[in-house]
């Protein structure tokens, strides 16, 4: 998972409104959505391209033509007919009864006394049973942790408010997570009628406690896809004070060796809760130097520090006319020592022609260069892994 540092014009489907996904931060950080509206949106790429095409294949019943993620795909249909046919069974359905189904679509929820819109919620899949007024909404995952349990999943939460208030008759919704990269597993809750209009409640004042002039910021894990935490001071504090106390108080840092000297002290444990704020430090860290470069050569020169001239850096512009002119100068067999084949380019161009999907042309792009192909192991990386 990646965050771009350049920051883009994106079209917003939200419509400006908060989303479900976000929901979890302005219930823990109310102060945030006004830091929010004053910064620039950075795009954020907080499904990975696996997960999208997994999400795709699962929505279309389609093939990806990768054993690995048709496998994670396999198992959350699996998951969902499990899900639909439980759901079924306690809701009294009759199989030749009529369902309703929505796959990736947007629901609203709006103000009951207004019917403004306040946020809404994108359902992976939602079934629904108009006669008994029931429906079940399912959120797939496949990334390698596990989020929020159901009864807490402010997403799950956004999801089932804004199936009730879409479809009008809804007074029972069982909400659940599919799981399918390890383990598959279902976590499933039932919202009564009562518990929907509590999350309401619930939703209406989160949402007004964040409208407030004063609303605080109170930083922690769900900084991670703030579009505020570059420039926000209790996200730097908060971070800061992971390093500090996973290092301990007494381990003052002010050079390489006493900061090799802090880290071989650290716990497994302090070493993983920096490993996890490291985003949020590199973010930061950016943005300062960012700040930086915007101040004047006396603002600069009062902290002892100048704005160093740049480097040249030459790109060529077109590729093609760029291989015709050397081909003239080289001729053809030392042309071929220029050309390097960009192999994002190579699958996004595989895609076009066979129609198929990106991680399937990857796998055609590497079986047809198969000869021509190195695979060398890079050295190990960290990441985090789901908690079984």
């Amino acid at each position: 998972m990646t965050t771009t540092n350049q920051t883009e014009v994106i079209q917003d489907e939200r419509e400006g409104l908060p989303s479900a996904s976000a929901m979890w931060r302005i219930v823990n950080c109310p102060g945030s959505c006004a830091l929010c509206s004053v910064c620039p949106k950075e795009k954020q790429e907080q499904v990975t391209q696996e997960g999208s095409d997994i999400h795709a294949a699962v929505e279309t019943d389609a093939e990806l033509g990768d054993e690995s993620l048709d496998n994670i795909a396999d198992k959350l249909r699996d998951l969902r007919a499990k899900a639909i046919t439980e759901w079924e069974e306690a809701r009294s359905i009759r199989q030749d009864e009529k369902l309703t189904e929505l796959r990736e679509e947007r629901v609203w929820v709006r103000n009951p006394h207004t019917l403004v819109p306040l946020g809404s919620a994108k359902v992976d899949e939602a079934v629904i049973h108009h006669s008994s007024g029931s429906a079940l909404v399912i959120d797939f995952k496949t990334g390698f942790k596990e989020t929020t349990p159901a009864e807490n999943n402010w997403q799950l939460k956004m999801q089932a408010l804004g199936i009730k208030h879409e479809i009008g008759v809804i007074t029972h919704v069982r909400a659940g997570i599919a799981y399918g990269r390890f383990k598959p597993k279902l976590d499933l809750v039932d919202l009564t009628n009562d518990d929907l209009l509590n999350i309401e409640k619930e939703l209406l004042f989160n949402l007004w406690r964040a409208a407030q002039p004063d609303a605080q910021r109170t930083p922690g894990e769900w900084c991670r896809y703030c579009d505020a935490k570059p420039y926000c001071r209790e996200a730097l504090a908060w971070a800061s004070l992971q390093v500090t106390v996973a290092t301990g108080p007494a381990n003052v840092i002010l050079s390489r060796e006493s900061a090799l000297q802090a880290v071989a002290a650290m716990t497994p444990a302090a070493l993983a809760k920096v490993q996890v704020n490291s985003t949020i430090i590199t973010a930061i860290l950016e943005s300062v130097k960012d700040r930086l470069k915007s101040l004047s050569e006396d603002q600069l020169r009062e902290v002892g520090l100048c704005l160093k001239e740049g480097s040249p850096r030459r790109t060529i512009t077109d590729h093609k006319k760029a291989y015709s002119l050397l081909k003239d100068e080289l001729g053809d067999d030392r042309i071929l020592d220029t050309v390097k084949v960009d192999t994002t380019a190579a699958i996004n161009a595989l895609a076009a022609v066979n129609k198929k999907t990106k991680s399937a042309s990857r796998e055609d792009l590497f079986r047809l260069l198969a000869d021509v192909v190195e695979t060398k192991q890079n050295s190990p990386s960290i990441a985090q892994i789901k908690p079984e």
